[in-house]
Order: C-alpha cells, then sequence, then structure tokens
C-alpha cells in the first residue's frame, strides 16, 4: 500500500529529475531558438527571448548555401575515426582479456593515463610530427589524431566487456577445431554486439565533434569540420551568431539521433560487462553460435578489412605527397598561398576581388588564397613559423607583425625592388617596423571615433562632445530609462586596450607607464559613466561589432566608440552619415590636445618558407596593392582608408563619414613601438585593470598599480 509520504517522495524524485533534465537540455534549446532570430533580436533586447518576437529562416539558408561540403567533411572524419578505432580497439582488447601478459596492468594503466592528457596536448605534439610526414590538412591526419583519442577508451570498455564472456563457449568453439581467429570472429565479435557499437557511437561522435585537432592540424583551404565552420562566424568586427546557431543545430542533429537509434546498444554496452554469465540473444544452449551468426561474422571481417586497406591506402597516398614544393609550374607559372581572417563581410569582397584582379594582370601568377577564423590566424601562422612552413603571402593584423617577426619566418622588404617608405603615414611605416627593418606594407588602416544618435542629441539639447566633461555631462543627460548615454568596449581583451588608449594617450600616457595621473584620469572616466548608468555595466561583455552596433542601431545607445568597419552594417539598415549619425574625434580631457588614437589594420607580410619565385611574385602581389587606383578600390570595399596621404584626399570625395577617422591617422600610433613582440603581454595587463576597476573589485589606482607590476617586468622593443 502506497502511503502519502511515499508518493510525496516519489513527487519530489520526478519533479527534481524534471528540473534536472530541463537545465540539461535548456542550452540545445537556447541554440535552436537563436538560429531562427538575427543579430539585432539576440543582442539588441534587453532581456532574453524564450520565443523569438519574429521568426526567420534566413540563417538557415545561408547556412545550407555555404557549409553544405563541410557538413560532408565531419560526416567522412567521423566515420573515418569509427572504423579505425574498430580496426585497432577490437583486436586489441581481445588479446587483452584473452591472455595474461606480465605486461598487462601496465599496459591497462597506459590506457587509463591516456585517458587522461588532454587533447591539446596531443595535438601539439602531433603537429611537429605531421609537418614532417605531410600529414596536415588532410584526411588522414585527422581521422588518425581523433582515433587517437578514441582508441584507448574503446579498448578499455571492449575488454571490461570481452572478460564477462562465457569461456565455456570459446573453450567449446576450439574442441570443435576453430582457430583463434576464427573464434574471434565467429564468436568474440557476435557475442560483443552491444559493446561494439556502443565504441563505434563514441568514436564516430569524437570525430564529429572535434575541434582541438581540427583548428590544430588544419590550416583551412581544403576541407573543414563542421565544429571548425561554427568557429568561422566570430570575426575581428562582426560574429554572425544567428548563422553560428543555426550551424551548431545542424552539427548536433546527427549526433542527437545517432544516440536516440543506439541509446539500447550503448547502455547494454557499458553495462553488461559488470555481470558474468549473463545470456547472450543468438546462441544455442551448447554455447555455439546460432546459424544467424554463422552468416554475420565474415560480412564484419570483410568490412573491417576493405576499411583498413582504405584508411592505409588514402594514408599512403597523404604520405607521399609533399609540401615542399617549389611553387613553379610549365612555362614559368608561379603558385603563391595566401593566408587572412576575412571570413565574411567587405574584408572578403574586397581580397577576393584584389586576387582576380591581379592574376588577370599577372597571368603567370596563380593565388589560392585561404580564410581562416580572426583568432585563429595568428596561432596558425605560428605554428607553420616554427615548422619552417609558412604561406607565401599572409594578411596579419598589425599588432602581431612583430609577433612573428621575431620568429625569422617573414622576409624584410627592404631589398626589394621598388621598396620605399616615402608618401605613407608614419604610422603606416612604423607599424611594419621591428628591430630596424620593414616586413610589410599595410592593407588599410583604420581606427576609432565617437559615432553619435543625431536624433537623440537634439531631443536631449546636447551638442557632441570635445572634452571629457562634456563627453561625461552629456552621456547623463542622455541616459533615459529606455536606452544609456554611452556605450563601449571593456571586454577582457585586446579591443578594451585598444579602445582606452585614445583617452590615455590624448591626455600624455604611455603605455609603459600606467600607474600614473594621466592613464588614471582616463580610466575613471570610464567608470564614472558605469557607476552613474550612462553606461550599462553590459560594457564589460559588449565587443564593438556586432554588440555595439547593435546598441546603437536598436537606438540602445546614444553614443558608441567604434571604426568605419560598422559602416556596413549601418548602411544596411538605411541609416545614413549627416541624417540619422555623425561622428566626431574621441573627446580629449582638455581643450587644445591633440587626440592620438592607436592604428588599426592588416598587413601584407611574405613567409620566409617560399622558393625565390615565390617570395618575388609575393612581392609582385603587394607592390600591385600599393598602386593608388588599386588602393583605393581595395579599401574602399573593405571599410578602411589609404595609408597614403595623397590617396585619401581622393578617397574624402567618396564621402565625407570618413573624415574624422582620416584627420585621426594623421597622428594615430602603431601599437607595438614600445614593446613590440610583447605588446600583448601589455595588453593584457591593461584590460585586466579596466575589468578590475569597472566591476569594483579594485580602485582605479590599484587595478593600474597591479597592471603596472605586471608592465615592469615586460622588456621593451623596438618596434
Amino acid at each position: 500500500m502506497r502511503t502519502p509520504g511515499k508518493l510525496a517522495g516519489k513527487a519530489l524524485a520526478t519533479a527534481g529529475a524534471l528540473a534536472a533534465l530541463v537545465v540539461l537540455l535548456f542550452p540545445l534549446y537556447a541554440v535552436v531558438i537563436a538560429s531562427f532570430e538575427n543579430n539585432g533580436q539576440l543582442i539588441a533586447s534587453s532581456h532574453y527571448n524564450f520565443f523569438p518576437p519574429s521568426w526567420t529562416l534566413s540563417n538557415y539558408r545561408s547556412v545550407l548555401s555555404a557549409q553544405g561540403g563541410h557538413v560532408l567533411s565531419s560526416l567522412i572524419i567521423a566515420l573515418g575515426t569509427a572504423v579505425l578505432t574498430l580496426a585497432i580497439s577490437l583486436p586489441a582488447a581481445h588479446a587483452l582479456s584473452r591472455y595474461r601478459f606480465r605486461v598487462t596492468g601496465l599496459l591497462v594503466g597506459g590506457l587509463l593515463i591516456a585517458q587522461i592528457l588532454p587533447s591539446i596536448v596531443i595535438a601539439n605534439s602531433l603537429f611537429v610530427l605531421y609537418h614532417h610526414l605531410h600529414l596536415l590538412n588532410s584526411y588522414p591526419g585527422l581521422i588518425l589524431a581523433d582515433a587517437s583519442y578514441a582508441v584507448p577508451f574503446s579498448i578499455l570498455v571492449l575488454r571490461a566487456f570481452m572478460l564477462s564472456l562465457p569461456r565455456d563457449v570459446l573453450a567449446a568453439c576450439r574442441c570443435d577445431g576453430a582457430g583463434e581467429w576464427q573464434a574471434f570472429v565467429r564468436v568474440v565479435l557476435p557475442m560483443s554486439r552491444s559493446a561494439i557499437i556502443t565504441v563505434a557511437v563514441f568514436a564516430f561522435l569524437q570525430g564529429w565533434s572535434d575541434f582541438i585537432f581540427a583548428l590544430t592540424l588544419l590550416s583551412g583551404g581544403t576541407f573543414e569540420p563542421v565544429t571548425l565552420s561554427i568557429y568561422t562566424y566570430v570575426g575581428e568586427f562582426a560574429t554572425s551568431w544567428g548563422e553560428a546557431m543555426a550551424l551548431a543545430t545542424f552539427a548536433v542533429l546527427p549526433a542527437a539521433m545517432l544516440l536516440i537509434a543506439a541509446q539500447r546498444y550503448i547502455a547494454a554496452g557499458l553495462t553488461v560487462g559488470s555481470v558474468k554469465g549473463l545470456p547472450v540473444k543468438g546462441f544455442s544452449i551448447k554455447g555455439l553460435p546460432s546459424k544467424d551468426y554463422r552468416r554475420h561474422p565474415m560480412r564484419i571481417t570483410r568490412a573491417l578489412a576493405i576499411a583498413g586497406a582504405a584508411v592505409l591506402t588514402v594514408t599512403a597516398a597523404a604520405c607521399s605527397g609533399g609540401s615542399g614544393s617549389s611553387g613553379v609550374g610549365p612555362g614559368g607559372k608561379v603558385t603563391i598561398t595566401e593566408f587572412d581572417y576575412f571570413t565574411t563581410g567587405g574584408g572578403s569582397q574586397a581580397i577576393t576581388q584584389f586576387n582576380k584582379q591581379f592574376m588577370k594582370t599577372h597571368p603567370k601568377i596563380t593565388v589560392k588564397r585561404t580564410d581562416v577564423p580572426y583568432a585563429d590566424l595568428i596561432t596558425k601562422i605560428l605554428q607553420d613559423a616554427s615548422a619552417g612552413d609558412m604561406p607565401n603571402l599572409m594578411m596579419i593584423d598589425n599588432p602581431d607583425v612583430p609577433e612573428v617577426a621575431e620568429t625569422g619566418q617573414l622576409v624584410p622588404l627592404d631589398g626589394m625592388p621598388g621598396y620605399t617608405t616615402k608618401g605613407y603615414t608614419p604610422g603606416a611605416i612604423g607599424e611594419c617596423t621591428y628591430q630596424g627593418k620593414h616586413y610589410c606594407y599595410p592593407m588599410g588602416t583604420n581606427t576609432v571615433g565617437m559615432f553619435y544618435n543625431k536624433a537623440m542629441l537634439a531631443a536631449a539639447h546636447v551638442s557632441p562632445p570635445k572634452t571629457w566633461a562634456q563627453l561625461q555631462a552629456d552621456a547623463k543627460k542622455l541616459t533615459t530609462s529606455s536606452h544609456y548615454g554611452i556605450a563601449f568596449d571593456a571586454t577582457n581583451d585586446e579591443q578594451s586596450t585598444w579602445q582606452l588608449e585614445p583617452f590615455a594617450w590624448s591626455n600624455g600616457g604611455k603605455l609603459s607607464d600606467v600607474d600614473t595621473p594621466q592613464f588614471e584620469q582616463a580610466l575613471q572616466l570610464w567608470v564614472n559613466m558605469v557607476k552613474d548608468g550612462s553606461a550599462s555595466k553590459s560594457v564589460l561583455s559588449w565587443g564593438q561589432d556586432p554588440d555595439l552596433t547593435q546598441q546603437f542601431l536598436h537606438k540602445k545607445a546614444a553614443m558608441i566608440e567604434d571604426g568605419p568597419w560598422i559602416f556596413p552594417e549601418l548602411n544596411a539598415a538605411g541609416w545614413k552619415y549627416g541624417k540619422q549619425y555623425g561622428i566626431v574625434p574621441i573627446p580629449v580631457q582638455r581643450p587644445g590636445q591633440k587626440v592620438i588614437t592607436p592604428l588599426g589594420g592588416e598587413t601584407a607580410d611574405i613567409g620566409a618558407s617560399g622558393s625565390t619565385a615565390q617570395q618575388q611574385a609575393s612581392w609582385q602581389w603587394i607592390k600591385y596593392m600599393q598602386q593608388p587606383s588599386v588602393m583605393k578600390k581595395l579599401t574602399s570595399t573593405a571599410f578602411y582608408l589609404p595609408d597614403k596621404p595623397a590617396v585619401i584626399k581622393q578617397y574624402l570625395k567618396g564621402g565625407p563619414e570618413y573624415t574624422v577617422f582620416a584627420k585621426e591617422i594623421e597622428s594615430a600610433e602603431p601599437r607595438t613601438t614600445q614593446y613590440g613582440a610583447n605588446y600583448p603581454k601589455v595588453s593584457q595587463a591593461i584590460w585586466t585593470a579596466i575589468q578590475s576597476a569597472i566591476t569594483g573589485t579594485s580602485s582605479v589606482p590599484a587595478a593600474l598599480r597591479t597592471a603596472q607590476g605586471t608592465i615592469s617586468s615586460v622588456p621593451k622593443v623596438s618596434g
């Protein structure tokens, strides 16, 4: 008889289980719901939308047209990983369960230790090995890497299962004259069906969901798994969250369907090995395989043999290739490789158009372009530098030039025919200089300014700010219950340091001395605007784009600190310069101070690994980019500014919205002048101080003193 207490306990247990299920499934629900929303709905909303205000399928249309091939790549990798894992783990598990070696305990212990090793440790080790074996950027290489992580787990699961198989069955099979291979194929494999399906599913999921190995061992251009494709939607200036969520939904569906279909086998495979003598379906009372199982083992054997042969064949083919090609083909034609991180937007369009135009005017040169995610490019380049296998051309973010030049894998341009520093802005040449040598030309340049909503400022009867006092007062007046007066980027990354630098530098601050009044006053300005409610505390997590852009477009912020890279989004929304918005220079503390902003943009660099012909062809590519008409078209398509004052004058005739940025660039400074390759360490110390001060963890002076303690130990290098 059920008592009220038992019923209440059962109800509580059920409620707890349901609550746990909701918590576990909510991230998946959030991904699916977000896939039906655009960036504006995802970012600009002041609260979480459990259901989209308006549904859109545009994300799925975009993903289906662009990512179909990547889903197929993931399927090949996952199936290859599953087949290779079974081919290795099945005989290994049988041997470890059937025989007692002196080293059995040691082998099992080694397999357990292999499960503890982080995949990033294995990936970095494999990178060096794969470079010598020519397995980078290949299906066999990635399948082998994924299998190396899946095999130890599979052997342990299969061995535990096989240890529970009735020994009498194997003994009877041997008495009937079956050899070891026949016993394995006709008895062990059929009896281990649940365990085999379990490890096959887990190996498939390892290959399907792998990110670390793909990120480390692939450089893009050849093929790309779906996990890496999701990463490409996160760019330097823009993140397409809706499309990323749509692709994530596609990535989850096959894995979810596979798990649902195989759940009963997985449950049996993981638990039946703990109970000895459990009856196995398909076997007769005498312990010999039934007719049903006498037919299928040879199918399994043939499948494994064919799959193994295919893996070996593909691997051999991959290993037979080489990456050390001179790039020179018949008739003196030269092929060069070009790496950049313009995965979407104007930058991608600009480089694609430029490459087509260059190859048309240089018919003997072929450019093979590879675009990789922004956060991935510098890692890939440094890996290639360590292996001495650099791309011929790279578009590197200007603060990263010293770090790459320090490896010795960039070609100085000083000795190239026709190289000159004349006619460029000082900052453009400075950002390409490291230890007295010039390693690049900028593709274009940019910096930051203060965008403002003209209607909001007019309604509040305020003018665009020129000084800090005006900025703080205007931001306060512009703040209402429906929007903030200002928004800026105070995230825990370089963009936060980049946005604070113009305030500090214009006030006389230096990166080497951040615990000074000049730097303290700049950071205190930001802290004050957050404290008085003029800026949201969410600035701690809002990036430049799309976060600040969406806040501005949806009228959640009257002013934002941003750059010309947001023009495409403003144009797409129908916003016109001088009508809906205006731009002023970054305000200074006192009238008359000179605005000094950091210089942004990408640089064109030549890798040292190529042949002489490839290096000369790469130099032709860079020189062609410096022609005034080409530079003007390239930078306008990418929404950048040219690096030559003479070209800037022509450029401004096309639109006054660049005027503020053009004026600021005249005095803009490279970020790496004092610390060169060590600038990232300095930047991290500063953005950590920004976060500490705004969150209230530390006072502004205390936060900057801590940052100074770190910076003082960073050696200065000639930039």
